[in-house]
């Protein structure tokens, strides 16, 4: 596979990121594609509990990854997820299309859920849903994916999240939907257009993220005590960013933007730059 250096990331930036992107490639591989070839295997032999059935895994199954059992079924929102011991560990399966509120449904066992792929059937994660998820390190989404949203605070304090690839089907992120994540880089596809309101509030972890030209605002707190993020590419696009949108972002030194985008002057060594003192280059 290879690898992107997208200008503003430090050598060591890039091998960290590459480690994870290799990490996550080998597990979701492991989780799903070995599962499909393997799909005529004796249960158990791969899985964590045995006992349980071995459904057939497609680009629609969405699977739920646990560190312990949680029997031979859990239900979730009115939706059965049957034990597949042909997966990693205690991974539960369903077809489903929407990821449910937490308002509507709590999400079974949260504190031991390590891993989830969202099948493509799924076009959005609801409210929350995800919330305190403390052990959740692997999100990953079918390549053909229909998810369209995510839903306000959906990866709240998900602390062991250290990346995630959004699918370019995403057009919607909610208010804090990685806020106080434990997230190290992140990649928003062109579909998107804004980046709300505490979007990656306290992602203290946070070095690197691509804005894509097709973003016109940034909400205010978006990266707001994101303070391992050092420097930042505003693409032409941006019309409009939050007063305080990097507030406290005390590590953030270099910002290229458009000379006069925003009314801020670039080149300028000491620039105010919505909540903190920045140094602007030009694209």
């Amino acid at each position: 596979m290879s690898f992107i250096n997208w200008g503003s990331e430090s050598p060591e930036q890039l091998a960290i990121r590459r480690q994870i992107e290799e990490r996550l490639l080998f597990e979701q591989a492991a989780r799903v594609s070995q599962a499909r070839n393997r799909a005529g295997n004796t249960p158990g032999v791969a899985g964590g509990g045995g006992g349980g059935s071995a459904p057939s895994i497609t680009e629609a199954t969405t699977i739920l990854e646990y560190n312990t059992s949680q029997g031979a079924s859990l239900v979730w929102d009115g939706v059965t997820f049957t034990l597949d011991t042909s997966l990693l560990n205690y991974s539960y399966t369903a077809i489903i299309t929407t990821i449910p509120d937490t308002g509507e449904a709590t999400m079974p066992s949260s504190p031991n859920l390590i891993g989830v792929t969202i099948g493509n059937t799924v076009v959005s994660i609801g409210n929350y849903a995800f919330e305190q998820c403390a052990l959740l390190s692997s999100v990953t989404f079918e390549p053909i994916s229909t998810l369209t949203s995510i839903g306000n605070y959906a990866f709240l304090l998900c602390a062991a999240l250290t990346t995630i690839t959004i699918p370019n089907s995403v057009t919607s992120i909610g208010t804090g939907a990685f806020e106080l994540a434990g997230l190290i880089t992140i990649t928003i596809p062109n579909s998107v257009t804004s980046i709300p309101l505490n979007a990656f509030w306290t992602c203290t972890a946070l070095t690197s993220i691509t804005i894509p030209n097709s973003v016109t605002s940034i909400g205010d707190f978006a990266f707001r005590s994101c303070t391992a993020l050092t420097s930042i590419t505003i693409p032409n696009s941006v019309a409009s960013i939050g007063p305080n949108s990097f507030h406290f972002a005390s590590g953030l030194t270099t910002v290229t933007i458009a000379n006069g985008q925003l009314g801020i002057s670039s080149p300028n060594p000491s620039q105010a730059f919505f909540g903190v003192t920045v140094e602007t280059i030009l694209p």
